[in-house]
This record gives structure tokens, sequence and C-alpha cells, in this order.
């Protein structure tokens, strides 16, 4: 079984450089340095004020993994940087141009070989006169690193430099401003390198298995902490990749290709990837990705394969966030975006497969039926009854099955027969069911009861063109405050409508007498004047009337939402 460690206590940078004999290396999948004069600003005031004050300065998660081979002949542990090399690349910069400040201010040999062994490298037994150093950056930033190391490189002119050398020269102008009117720079500098190492702390994670660190960063990552799981993913196509002894054109084009999807899907690649992987009919589980992908992708053919697969259907796979994205334009899929537009304000996700495995392996005339349809079965199932989303994986599972039935020619499409699956799938609620649901479902959040008022209340293709511009409020006819001794009456969906904002806050207090007259003769929202034309000033507006506004709403989503 794996080992996963979590160190509860922070760990300082003195403790990860200097107590602790390890060699921190950056995965060849890792992109180059990047942080820019704003990180260095803000690690370079956070770092002054926390010795001003002297406290710690937290700098988050570092996580590593454990590649420690047996048969290393000496006793530094090596471990991966998977989430942290931009920290701590950084923080080695600001000590490397703390050392080259001691050398030009006076510091003996003897004194920088002290700091640059303390913080910087290891002599190497074996090779004498090639020390290790501590943190190995990786493609081109390696030998720019490992040069300033070796030589504490003197200052360029700001000129085609790059982020490695602009950080190591932002950083020592900083510790001369920092120290200008010191009297003894060479101890002045020391200290301060000296506190800075115990200033900077961190939590650290760390596993031998990489499973184990997928899994941790899908956890980190629910909790907000900015991880990418997608990296390990990169990282085992990297491998493959070197393994099948591709190099080269094909080893560039590899990480070109996975740094394109990266930089188009902004943030989103493993979500992108799941979709995908969903849709093949693989096991897309967040915790079964990590060993599906591995098992599956064995070669670097079949990386390339996936890659280029990934590129094809990466327009369609972000028009699924985007009613206004030109995809849909194409005349066979206008009619389609008010259910993109479901999907997208009620914050459904598992349907992306779906739509995914209908591009994949049946013609594209037949989208606009799978995507109508599943999204009504979602809208009843999920918004309206409130059903449990986790019911919905075996029975989308089968549906991606019956897809690459159909698309090897096994089995035939039809509108017809997809309603038939979807039914028997239970994926359909029944008409009663939704009366009974929407009769007892407490709508607390507005955002669900506004868009499906105006899905009732205007035509599809204006429905979510209002609902973006807002200019209609959510209203309680029966307010919250007068609902004490039944509150579920005024979150009841009868209980609930749309107004113009200025009117909502004219009315919200008033008589149920006065609203009936707006609703009547000034809403411009039709639904009211439809339902309260009929309505007399005399009834009163109780629990009954409520119910039997549901009722009728009840009606109206029903026939929206409907598989006939």
């Amino acid at each position: 079984m794996a080992k996963l460690k979590f160190e509860n206590t922070t760990k300082t940078f003195n403790d990860l450089i200097t107590t602790a004999k390890a060699l921190y290396k950056v995965p060849l999948y890792q992109r180059n340095y990047c942080w820019e004069t704003t990180h260095w600003t803000a690690l370079w005031e956070d770092l002054i004020e926390a010795k001003k004050d002297e406290i710690a300065h937290y700098m988050g998660y570092l996580v590593f993994h454990d590649t420690q081979d047996d048969d290393t002949k000496d006793e530094l542990k090596r471990k991966h940087i998977v989430d942290g090399q931009q920290r701590l690349a950084t923080i080695s910069l600001l000590f490397l141009a703390g050392i080259h400040y001691l050398k030009e201010h006076g510091g003996s040999p003897e004194q920088v070989k002290i700091l640059k062994d303390r913080y910087l490298q290891y002599d190497d037994a074996l090779i004498v006169n090639k020390p290790k150093i501590k943190i190995w950056l990786n493609k081109t930033d390696k030998e720019i690193y490992t040069a300033l190391v070796k030589d504490l490189g003197e200052k360029k002119q700001k000129k085609n430099l790059s982020a490695i050398e602009e950080s190591y020269q932002f950083f020592y102008e900083k510790i001369q401003k920092e120290l200008k009117d010191s009297r003894t720079p060479q101890a002045d500098v020391i200290k301060f390198l000296e506190s800075a190492a115990d200033i900077l702390t961190f939590s650290v994670m760390e596993a031998e298995d990489e499973q184990e660190i997928f899994n941790l960063f899908e956890t980190l990552n629910a909790r907000g902490l900015s991880l990418s799981a997608a990296d390990l993913l990169k990282n085992h196509i990297v491998k493959i990749t070197t393994r099948d002894k591709k190099t080269g054109e094909d080893f560039d084009e590899i990480i070109d290709i996975w740094n394109t999807l990266e930089e188009e899907t902004d943030k989103n690649l493993l979500d992108f990837i799941h979709t995908y992987w969903g849709a093949t009919g693989e096991n897309k589980t967040k915790k079964k990705l990590y060993t599906s992908f591995k098992e599956t992708i064995t070669s670097y053919d079949k990386a390339y394969e996936l890659l280029t697969n990934l590129q094809r259907y990466l327009p369609f796979y972000q028009a699924l966030s985007s009613v206004d994205d030109a995809f849909w334009d194409d005349a066979d899929y206008k009619e389609i975006k008010p259910y993109i537009a479901d999907t997208i304000v009620l914050g459904y996700k598992q349907q992306k497969s779906i739509f995914m495995a209908s591009q994949l392996y049946l013609d594209s005339h037949y989208f606009p039926d799978v995507c109508r349809l599943i999204t009504i079965c979602m809208v009843r199932y999920l918004t309206i009854c409130n059903k449990n989303p986790n019911q919905l994986e075996s029975a989308f599972k089968h549906l991606v099955s019956w897809f690459k039935q159909i698309g090897s020619g096994q089995e035939n499409f039809s509108k017809e027969l997809l309603v038939k699956k979807l039914k028997s799938l239970g994926l359909y609620p029944a008409d009663d069911e939704i009366r009974s649901a929407l009769s007892n479902r407490l709508f607390k959040q507005t955002s669900t009861p506004t868009y499906l008022l105006y899905r009732l209340g205007y035509d599809n293709a204006e429905a979510y063109r209002y609902f973006q511009a807002k200019t209609l409020n959510l209203e309680h006819i029966l307010p919250k405050k007068e609902a004490l001794n039944k509150p579920e009456l005024a979150f009841n969906f009868g209980n609930l409508t749309l107004l113009e904002r200025k009117t909502n806050r004219q009315l919200g207090t008033k008589s149920f007498a006065a609203k009936l007259d707006f609703f009547k003769n000034d809403s411009t929202f039709k639904l009211n004047k439809n339902y309260f034309s009929s309505r007399s000033a005399e009834n009163s507006w109780d629990e009954t009337a409520i119910q039997q506004r549901c009722d009728t709403l009840a009606s109206l989503l029903i026939n929206r939402w409907s598989l006939q």
C-alpha cells in the first residue's frame, strides 16, 4: 500500500534545504520557471514584514513524490517537486542573490562556500569539485540556474534575460537596497539569509505512489487549493514517450499539444479529460481516472492518438460552457441553445460525457435530439424532483455503451429509441411525480427558481437572454416575514414570481391586494397577467392559493420539459 505522509506541522525552508539531506527535482513534465515581478515583489514584501514583526511567513503546501532509488550510492533522498516548484525556485534565487551580495561586499571565499553548501548545493563524495545542486530545475532553466550557482555570475544588462536571471537580479537589487546603510554588510546579509530560512514555512505532503498524489490533488482542489492533478497525467505521457525512445520532434510535439490544451482549457484540462474519458466508456470517476489512464495509454502511439483526439473535440467541449459560442450558430444546432443554457445555469456536469459520446459515435445530425432529450430528463430528475445525481452514473454509462454499439453498426439510432431508453433507465420522472415533488420542494436559493420562471414566462429563444440581463427579480408573493407559522409556504414554488427590480422593492412589503393590482395591470412579466387576471382582491393569498398556483406552474413545467 502506498504511504501518504501529511505533516501537520510546518517546515521551514531551512528544514527542507539544510536539515533534510534531500535533492529536489522538477519533473520533466513541469513547465519552465514563470514567476514575474508581481510574484517576486509580493514575496519580498511579505518576507520583510514578517522579519520586522518577528513572525513566520506561510508559503502554502509543497507536494513531493519520493523517487528514492535503492541503488543510490549516496545518502541523499530524491524527491520530485509535484507542486511548489515556482516557490522553491524563487526562494532559492533569493538566497543565491544574497550569497552573490556577500561575495561582492567583502565576503571571504570560505564564507561564500559555507552559504552555498548550506542553501544551494551538496559536495559530491564521488566526483571532486562537482557539487550536486539541491534544487534541479528542468529544461533550459537547469542550465541557467546551475551556472549562476557555480559562478555567482555578474549582473547582466536587462535585455533578453530569462525569468531565472530576472528573478536573480531582482532580489540582488532588493538586498542591496535593504542593506545600503549597513556598516557590516557581510555579517548583515548572512544574518538576513539565516532569518529568511527560518521565516519562510510550508506544509509538506509526500507520497511514494503517484496514484495517491492524484487522489490527494483531487481532495485539495475540492477545498480550493491550487494543485494540478492533470500534471500527473502529463507525467505519465512523458514517461512512456521517453521509454519508447521518442525524442526530438516527437517529444516536443507531445509536450506542445499538451501545453496548448492546458492553455486553451484555462485550468479546466482535467475536467476536459474526465469528459472525454467518460465518453469513451472508460472508468471516469476521479479516484480511478489515473489508474485507468495508465492502463489504457501504454505507448507513444496511444498517447499521440489521445492528444490529437482531445485537440479535435476541444471546440465542442468548450461550447458546452457557453450558449454564445459560435459552435451553436450552425443551422442544425440553433434550436438547442435553450437546452445548453439549461445545463449551464442549472449547473449540470454529468451530461458532458454523454454529449461528447454522441459526437464520437453518432452522426452529428443526431446531436440535437440527444441534447434536448437528455437535458429534459435532467431538469425533471435533478432540478424539479431533486434526486441524487450519483444515481445517474450507471444509467449514463449504459447510454455511452449504447452509443458505441450504434457507432460500430451493431444497433440503430432514432429519437423514439432514445426516449424509450431514457424511460427504461428511470431518468424521466412521470408527471404525477413532478407535481408531487414540486409541491414539497422548498426553493431557498434564488437562482434556480428565477431561471425556471424565466423559462416558463418567455419563449425558448428569449428566456436565457432575459435571465442574463437580470431585468427581473424573484418575488415572494407572501413575504417571508409573514409566513412565520408556516415558513415553508414562502419558499413554495407557487409563492414565487418575477418582478421588475424597482417594483420588487416597492411592493415587497405591501398587501396582496396591492400586488394583485400590479400583477393584473402593470407587470411586464406575462406569466403574472395570465395567472392573476381572473383573481379577485377579495381572495386571500393563503396556503390553498399557493398550492393551486404551484399545481398550475407544475403543468407548465411538465409541458416545457417533456419528451413528447
